[in-house]
């Protein structure tokens, strides 16, 4: 799959390692273009930070703060995608409350209704 119009080199080559690699349908795709802008935006901030002149302490402070706040973002919305990795594994899926609890015959994680340990003697 082509890039998109817009991305930079480094969000370029993101984009294509992950298409290549990957299936992904039009979420994913969405949530990868984000990814890829982000990635364009800490490359150019830390192009920034290189010239930055050493007497503005302060703005360079704020630019490295700028740049790690949009480097955790787009490290996030990368592990949101959920792509499989080389054994076909997909990651656990975390919502917007954190990891989700997988859900047992029952009900609650732990508990087992009557009827379960009922089946569960009549098959020992």
């Amino acid at each position: 799959m082509q890039a998109p119009d817009g991305l930079s080199s480094g969000g370029r080559a993101l984009w294509q390692q992950i298409t290549e690699a990957h299936e992904l349908d039009a979420a994913q795709s969405a949530q990868l273009l984000e990814a890829c802008r982000m990635k364009d935006r800490c490359d150019h901030l830390d192009e920034v930070a290189r010239i930055t002149d050493a007497e503005s302490v302060v703005s360079y402070v704020e630019l490295v703060k700028l740049a790690n706040a949009t480097a955790n973002t787009m490290k996030q919305l990368i592990a949101a995608l959920r792509l499989p990795d080389a054994a076909g594994v997909r990651p656990q899926y975390r919502g917007p409350r954190g990891a989700q609890a997988p859900s047992v015959p029952g009900g609650r994680a732990g508990s087992v209704s009557s009827i379960e340990r009922a089946r569960a003697r009549k098959q020992a």
